[in-house]
């Protein structure tokens, strides 16, 4: 039998690569990412009890979205940074993902040096695709 292994992905930054920043800001977050976990289709099922019992504690209905986490915003509007409760939940959240037999994988993306890379061969993305 073929061994199964699933791939949970998620993004992070902008749609548009080549976009131009509104204004210079040194601590802009000029990339773009794809990061994700990696699991053994056996080790899927125990994986999901943890995450069940994580979001059951919290009383959390929705999916855990890095992005509204770190910026206390969407459905983590509750969660506010620099409170105890903040420090709990990122404690018990990253004692789940310790705990969990999966495999972090990630890439990120210099948003300036794609575009300079790619532009002369593919052009800008708004001529590639209607993005909005």
């Amino acid at each position: 039998m073929a061994r199964v292994l699933n791939f949970y992905m998620d993004d992070s930054g902008t749609r548009k690569p080549d976009r131009k920043p509104l204004a210079y800001d040194p601590k802009a977050r000029e990339f773009f990412a794809l990061g994700g976990i990696l699991i053994n289709e056996e080790d899927e099922g125990p994986a999901r009890k943890l995450y069940s019992d994580f979001c059951g504690r919290w009383s959390i209905s929705y999916p855990l979205h890095s992005v509204e986490i770190r910026h206390s915003s969407a459905n983590f509007g509750w969660l506010k940074r620099k409170t105890d409760e903040y420090q709990r939940f990122m404690n018990e959240l990253s004692r789940l993902l310790a705990t969990m037999n999966v495999t972090g994988l990630a890439c990120v993306i210099d948003r300036p040096g794609y575009d300079g890379r790619y532009r002369a061969k593919y052009g800008t993305c708004h001529a590639r695709t209607k993005l909005s």
